[in-house]
């Protein structure tokens, strides 16, 4: 699945900052030609990178809508609210059908994951 990230030409691309808000993770990122592009993903309710060490380019990206990461971040907020899920505040969060989760590999094969309602692309 592509998407927004149509046009993007990811091998190569370096990570360059990840920022979260209460509603928004952002990513920052330059791809091989110094095109700045700032990918944010709205209504997110999960994201991970683990065993990140000092690789900052970009192998692939990929966005699918299914996933064990989608799962296990809808389970958690379902465990955490056994009454049932309120609302958070958060328009993107509280509407919509499916999920999706970005997937960033870098070179070394660590992955950035993220779970949002939806992602959005800004070429600066």
């Amino acid at each position: 699945m592509t998407g927004p990230f149509d046009g993007i030409y990811w091998p190569d691309a370096a990570l360059n900052s990840v920022t979260q808000t209460f509603e928004n993770v952002s990513v920052s990122i330059t791809d091989c030609n110094g095109k700045q592009i700032e990918v944010t993903a709205l209504g997110f309710i999960g994201h991970r990178m683990v065993g990140f060490w000092d690789e900052v380019i970009v192998e692939s990206s990929t966005l699918v809508i299914t996933h064990p990461f989608i799962d296990e971040c809808v389970s958690a907020i379902s465990m955490h609210h056994t009454d049932g899920v309120p609302d958070s505040g958060s328009l993107k969060r509280n509407h919509g059908e499916s999920w999706l989760l970005w997937n960033l590999t870098l070179a070394d094969g660590v992955s950035l994951q993220i779970v949002a309602r939806e992602f959005r692309v800004l070429c600066l």
